[in-house]
């Protein structure tokens, strides 16, 4: 949110002659910004393929051009040159590593290294295990932190000097903990490169690493294996450490001030979601998110308010905003010289915040709207606001160009554009215009700034809805509402809390006198939006992955109906009509192409199993747990909207492994399940034992209202074109092992050169084997699911040659990858591994041909 002070553009002038004359500086810079990113959207589709230096000259000889050139020709020049500009910058930043750097030596599977460098960030210990399993993780918690390379030490001995950063990952000991940034040290441990993305609608980590010179990742297995060491790194290292450590130094400090804030019954400030709201709006920690706050963290999703969570503009905002209310009331009115030093303070002020908070993009992208904003005003001098915005925006992917790609950015940008344009008119057409505050009295005032704080939402809202949709999925109708009315408890926290952590950095202990009243605001917004969440028939809607032409033209259509719709102009009307129809046979409608009979995709869990069977409009998940409980958070979700099947109504859990169903209770609202189908052992095992993994997801299921359903061998539905039968375990089965008691689904469609189907296994181990092909002998599948997850025992080898299926999927991770046993049998058939191929999908054409695609993950 842009922080509007004084008088920034040129006085209005009514005249159309004069509005002409302003137009083209206006949007000068606008164009340069979008042709600046449309280069770099077309650089990232090349994917490195063509040299910086090529699209430089280009850009260079474009500039030229321009030069020599006048009027549509010159314009043109300019706005080729830009292109290649942007291409080249982005090519050159995430695709051209200097030499020597980490990125090259970095081998594709781990090898055994040691690496000296220079710690660069504080070490943060993470929990083992998130979601709502993690008590049932065996590991212990480990420490995450950069370090600066200095030198690569071979298996051998080898010495080799080398750039960059890599990530490490240490238990999560003392003495790691200890380590701060500046601290020089030896690492010996298994390096490998960053893997790209295995699955559908995956950022890939590796591009928004490199924008930040990390070209690899560490594994150390012991603190033994870090220790002191002693070398002379080059001069820039040596200010790049003196900075990391100042500002370790000032963010612990700031940490300190939300760990000591009291607590109103006296429990552990840990454990208090009071202050872990005020560590997410005060610091940026999204413990929140996590462990005992989870359930809070997602109702300010469902309500709208997620944005709250996350350091932004709008917090910016306020803390300038009381920054500026705190100075007016102690300086008053010095004139036009009072205006520019009071931006200045405020500028000072908003700097010193940004010291003291983590270095998160998003909390710097609107830093920097700000700050940029308020450097304007401190000259005193004629700008444009939209104009200014786009030179932040070029500033912003000078520094991060994979910033372009995030929803954050996105929503910044385009929420700030929005209110730069239409707050005014929007104000106007809704609540009339605005009288002169020198003209009203107090209470007057507070209502009209109320009904500016309304409008402002309001545009805000309408603008990011759509794009909100298509990156999230979610939308909240309580959004606006639940915006305005938080938005003064917000502020309180953020101006007094902000002014308290600066104040603590300098003078420990300062400020303690204001914490209860911290406390206590903090509490009470976390009641509103809890009682907000508990209003019934009030959930998020349910969005598809809606695609950019779709998202943009929504977005356009909305803020035409904000400011000038009506329902007597026909033209907005058909616009409406028309869009409408896209999004409902569009997105909404979520059916393979006619010639797709069924598909399959084995999305990549790691150690686990997730495949996703669709046929027509009908979605089933044949599981969905991975060795990382947290699985169904982010990455089965998200996938799945990627691949176009926003509602999955329907759930199978195969067996009571917790690698089969870890995620199922995460993605009960994302994917709308209304059914989940399980076996006789798992309802057993989930009875006699209500603490354990499976008796909790039985009472989770059953207290959201969702339908369970146990299965057993002979019952069978139809999902559109696909017949869906169960073939083992039979009801009662009598199995020692409960990877025997998995549920083996059949699904088989009709084609032109005959029936096409494919074999779910689970973990089927040697009786369900056997007893499987004796009432079964002569089972078929073109494509069947490699059973537990690949392991190479005589019967699972015999049982996949029985079958002889055509392609074979196995899901697991790098231990089971390549296995020698399995040669014979990979050689005649293809075969398919997450660990190595990432997520593979499977078609089954209506003229009975089976194509398959995966993500390159090799």
């Amino acid at each position: 949110m842009p922080i509007a002070l004084g008088h920034s553009a040129a006085p209005a002038r009514s005249s159309r002659a004069a509005a002409q004359v302003r137009r083209p500086a206006r949007y000068g810079m606008v164009w340069c910004a979008a042709f600046f990113a449309a280069g770099m959207i077309a650089a990232l589709h090349l994917r490195g393929t063509t040299p910086a230096w090529l699209f430089f000259a280009g850009a260079g000889a474009l500039f030229a051009s321009a030069a020599l050139l006048r009027g549509l020709p010159c314009r043109a020049a300019f706005a080729g040159a830009f292109v290649f500009f942007g291409a080249g910058w982005l090519t050159h930043r995430l695709h051209e590593a200097p030499p020597h750097h980490v990125v090259h030596a970095a081998p594709p599977r781990p090898v055994q290294v040691t690496l000296e460098g220079t710690v660069a960030s504080p070490p943060h210990a993470r929990p083992p295990q998130q979601g709502h399993f993690a008590r049932f993780a065996f590991a212990g918690p480990t420490a995450r932190f950069e370090l600066r390379l200095h030198a690569l030490i071979g298996a051998h001995g080898t010495r080799e000097h080398i750039r960059g950063i890599v990530w490490v990952r240490a238990p999560a000991s003392e003495v790691i903990l200890a380590l701060r940034p500046g601290d020089q040290i030896r690492a010996r441990g298994l390096l490998s490169r960053l893997r790209g993305p295995s699955n559908p609608g995956e950022p890939d980590v590796r591009l928004f690493a490199a924008q930040r010179s990390v070209g690899a990742r560490i594994t150390v297995s012991s603190p033994d294996l870090i220790e002191p060491a002693e070398f002379h790194p080059p001069t820039i290292d040596g200010i790049l450490a003196a900075r990391d450590r100042t500002l370790a130094f000032l963010r612990g400090r700031s940490s300190a001030v939300i760990e000591h804030t009291e607590t109103a019954d006296d429990q552990a400030p840990a454990r208090d979601p009071a202050r872990a709201l005020l560590a997410a709006l005060l610091l940026g920690e999204q413990e929140i998110w996590t462990g005992d706050f989870e359930d809070l963290g997602r109702a300010y999703t469902r309500t709208g308010l997620a944005h709250v969570l996350s350091i932004s503009g709008m917090h910016l905002a306020l803390f300038a905003l009381m920054a500026r209310t705190l100075l007016g009331h102690l300086v008053g009115d010095r004139g036009v010289l009072g205006a520019r030093l009071e931006s200045l303070l405020i500028a000072a002020a908003l700097g010193a915040y940004m010291l003291v908070v983590p270095a998160q993009s998003p909390i710097l992208r609107a830093g920097l709207i700000a700050l940029v904003y308020l450097a304007a005003e401190s000259f005193g001098r004629r700008y444009d606001r939209l104009n200014t915005l786009a030179i932040v925006f070029i500033l912003v992917l000078l520094w991060r160009p994979m910033e372009l790609f995030t929803a954050g950015f996105q929503l910044s940008f385009g929420a700030v554009a929005a209110l730069l344009l239409l707050t005014a008119p929007v104000r106007r057409r809704l609540f009339g215009p605005c009288p002169p505050r020198d003209t009203i009295g107090f209470t007057r005032s507070f209502w009209e700034l109320t009904k500016d704080a309304a409008a402002a939402s309001i545009v805000a809202w309408v603008a990011t809805a759509p794009l909100v949709a298509h990156h999230i999925g979610v939308l909240s109708p309580l959004g606006v509402l639940a915006t305005i009315v938080s938005t003064p408890l917000v502020a309180l926290i953020v101006g007094l809390g902000g002014a308290m952590v600066l104040v603590a950095v300098l003078w420990p202990g300062a400020g303690a006198a204001a914490t209860p009243a911290l406390h206590a605001a903090a509490e009470l917004l976390n009641a509103f939006v809890l009682a907000l969440d508990a209003i019934p028939h009030l959930l998020p809607a349910q969005f598809p992955a809606l695609g950019i032409p779709l998202t943009l033209a929504l977005t356009a259509l909305a803020l035409w109906w904000l400011i000038r719709g009506s329902w007597r102009d026909f033209r907005t009307l058909g616009a409406t009509a028309l869009l409408a129809a896209w999004l409902i046979l569009g997105p909404f409608r979520a059916a393979l192409p006619r010639d797709h009979l069924m598909r399959v995709d084995m999305l990549d869990v790691a150690d686990g199993s997730c495949y996703l069977l669709r046929s027509g409009r009908e979605a089933i998940l044949y599981d969905c747990g991975s060795d990382w409980y947290a699985v169904g958070k982010r990455r089965i979700p998200q996938a799945v909207r990627a691949l176009g099947a926003w509602r999955v109504p329907t759930v199978i859990i195969s067996h009571p492994d917790i690698d089969h169903f870890a995620g199922v209770l995460d993605i009960l609202e994302p994917l709308a399940v209304e059914r989940v189908l399980l076996g006789e052992a798992f309802l057993k095992q989930a009875r006699d034992a209500p603490d354990s993994p499976a008796g909790i997801v039985l009472a989770a299921l059953r207290a959201r209202g969702v339908q369970v359903r146990p299965l057993c061998a002979g019952e069978a539905w139809t999902a559109a074109h696909a017949r869906v039968i169960v073939l083992s375990p039979p009801a009662g089965a009598g199995f020692a092992r409960d990877n025997d008691h998995s549920l083996v689904i059949h699904a088989a469609v009709d084609t032109l050169a005959g029936e096409r189907s494919v074999l779910f296994c689970g973990d089927i181990e040697r009786d369900a084997i056997e007893q499987l092909l004796q009432i079964l002998p002569d089972l078929r599948a073109d494509v069947m699911e490699a059973p537990h997850h690949g392991s190479a025992l005589p019967f699972a080898v015999n049982f996949v040659e029985r079958v002889d299926p055509d392609v074979v999927l196995q899901s697991t991770g790098p231990s089971r990858l390549d296995d020698p046993r399995w040669d014979d049998v990979r050689a005649t058939r293809a075969w398919f591994a997450t660990a190595g191929d990432g997520a593979t999908s499977v078609v089954f054409r209506r003229d009975g041909s089976i194509t398959t695609h995966v993500r390159g993950a090799r």
